[in-house]
């Protein structure tokens, strides 16, 4: 026969579940920072690419430019 589950077993399951939901819970989550820390240090680096082309770029110019007219 089946045996009736006591008040204190049923919040010492309950207390046992919450703890292994909170470990899953901060691995999930730092996992995901890391990953979003990942991603924003691989788009900063290809704004700074494209940054730095457009800026020599326009140093070329300008270069260009100051030579042309003598400034």
């Amino acid at each position: 026969m089946l045996e009736t589950i006591q008040w204190g077993d049923l919040m010492a399951i309950t207390a046992i579940n919450m703890l292994i939901g909170g470990v899953v819970a901060f691995v999930y989550i730092a996992y995901d920072v890391r990953k979003r820390k990942r991603e924003e240090a691989r788009d900063l680096a290809a704004m700074r690419r494209v940054y730095g082309d457009a800026r020599k770029k326009v140093q070329a110019e300008n270069d260009k430019y100051y030579r042309r007219w003598g400034r």
